[in-house]
């Protein structure tokens, strides 16, 4: 019998505690029939992350973890099969990457049970960010590292690890709200949706640039111009927030803890660069930021004034870039890679939207 999305949720919940506190806030402000979903498809991208993130001594085993991975996604696998999967990885994962694996077969279970509409939204995003992820890991395997060398890699390493995550979003809210479903191919668009993602990979990979680098990972070729671009992505992002039907109000929190704690942060990260440590907001911070979210969630101006308060924070001064730098069309196999609902040509303009 298939689990119910109250039970669900609360599986989920412990493992979104330990594989990231900020998220576990955000997702345990959804509703039970939203919050199961989205904390299910959270745990499948961690353990992409997980594939991407080990430390393989043979690289030829991470690119067969990817695709065991898409196999799984395509048809439900036997719980033998995803314990020899999770066999496959090495020791050194952390307490919170080790528990998520034990739990694999049954977090594989849980999302063939879902209700196919919510499977068909899930699958090809998820698809997508393991091909993506593959592609990138298989540059760092043929050569010991990886390096983007421009914003079109760039947008494209952190649309297929992180953007791919809004399509989703989107897609299971409109499956919930009718008034959502209406703004879906406005202004609650997906192309909206991944700059979301963006941004938000965007603060993660600066916050991460000298641990990234250690692991040679160079994933930021220059600081000041992906702050630029990180501004035009915070503004298309807030745009999804305001479009968002005052009716799902707690998909609106949810957005906006994600937003607006990436905001507050970046001075924080900035200070934190230059001192050579990993900056992060001082939980009291956090904690002031979650009681005006709540409080204003209800007043797109009111919250509209708390963006502007934390954006004009977060890029005091803005960002100085003395030379340019042309944009590039994605390759056609980065296109190619791409399972989700946005055309081609829409998906093209996106990764140059920097």
């Amino acid at each position: 019998m298939p689990t119910t999305f109250e039970a669900l949720a609360q599986f989920n919940q412990p493992h979104l505690d330990r594989v990231s506190r900020s998220f576990a806030h955000g997702i345990r402000q959804l509703s039970p029939s939203l919050r199961a979903p989205v904390g299910l498809s959270y745990l499948i991208c961690r353990l992409l992350d997980t594939v991407e993130d080990a430390s393989w001594d043979d690289g030829s085993q991470q690119g067969e973890a990817f695709a065991k991975f898409d196999s799984f996604i395509s048809a439900e696998p036997t719980e033998a099969a995803v314990r020899a999967w999770t066999a496959m990885f090495p020791l050194d994962l952390t307490v919170g990457e080790r528990t998520l694996l034990e739990d694999a077969p049954r977090i594989f279970r849980e999302f063939h049970a879902l209700p196919a509409e919510d499977k068909n939204v899930i699958a090809g995003p998820v698809l997508s960010m393991s091909r993506g992820m593959n592609h990138f890991m298989e540059r760092k395997r043929k050569t010991g590292a990886l390096k983007l060398t421009t914003l079109t890699e760039v947008q494209s390493y952190c649309f297929f690890v992180a953007g791919v995550v809004g399509e989703v979003l989107t897609g299971l809210l409109k499956l919930r709200s009718p008034e959502a479903a209406k703004r879906i191919g406005g202004e609650l668009s997906l192309m909206k949706a991944g700059r979301f993602g963006l941004f938000l990979q965007k603060v993660n990979i600066l916050k991460d640039q000298r641990v990234d680098e250690s692991e040679r990972r160079f994933l930021v070729p220059s600081r000041r111009r992906l702050l630029k671009s990180l501004m035009n992505d915070a503004r298309e992002a807030m745009a999804y927030l305001e479009a968002v039907p005052l009716a799902d109000a707690r998909y609106r929190v949810f957005c906006a803890w994600a937003l607006m704690l990436g905001l507050a942060s970046i001075p924080a990260i900035e200070r934190g660069f230059v001192a050579g440590s990993v900056g992060k907001l001082p939980r009291v911070e956090a904690m002031w930021l979650a009681h005006k979210i709540e409080s204003r969630i209800g007043d797109v101006s009111a919250l509209r004034g708390l963006f502007e308060e934390l954006y004009s924070r977060a890029f005091q001064p803005e960002p100085a870039v003395t030379d340019t730098e042309s944009v590039e069309a994605p390759a056609p196999e980065i296109l190619a890679m791409y399972r989700g609902q946005m055309t081609r040509e829409e998906l093209a303009r996106l990764l140059a939207s920097v």
